[in-house]
């Protein structure tokens, strides 16, 4: 195995209420890893840092060069009028190909997306409950091309 990000003296504050500091740690290729702790410990926002979304106040991350990350984020967000399969697709880099149209199909099948429980490809993103927009968002993640994918509370609806 090789590490592909590392986290070192990572601190994070808003205003005078420190989230974290001193966190230090390193992710492995194929490694799965749990990140837990009560509400408002700073894990959404340690997650952000670890995707280039925010950056830390102090301390070094360093990533594998190359390093592709995918983040599905607490509260998914999708354009106006995208339908499930047209946000799912926002998900496939390159060139939109059979294979990577199979693969969207894949994964609409896979979390019930494909219209076997009421909702389908055709199926406006915006009428979906906060469950079932999670579900779009996690098929739209995982149909990219990501090296280390990190989930934000995947299962709060």
């Amino acid at each position: 195995m090789s590490v592909i990000l590392s986290c070192t003296e990572l601190k994070k504050a808003y205003g005078a209420r420190p989230l974290f500091d001193g966190i230090s740690f390193a992710i492995d290729s194929g490694e799965r890893i749990g990140l837990i702790g009560p509400n408002g410990a700073g894990k959404s926002t340690l997650l952000n840092i670890i995707a280039g979304e925010d950056t830390a106040d102090d301390g070094i991350v360093s990533r594998q060069r190359g390093l592709r990350v995918g983040m599905l984020s607490q509260v998914p967000v999708f354009a106006p009028d995208a339908t499930v399969e047209s946000a799912i697709m926002e998900g496939v880099q390159g060139i939109h190909d059979w294979a990577h149209i199979s693969r969207v199909h894949e994964y609409m099948s896979r979390l019930s997306l494909d219209g076997r429980r009421g909702v389908g490809g055709d199926t406006k993103v915006s009428i979906l409950s906060g469950g079932w927009k999670k579900r779009v968002a996690l098929a739209r993640l995982l149909v990219g091309d990501h090296d280390l994918v990190l989930l934000d509370e995947p299962t709060n609806h």
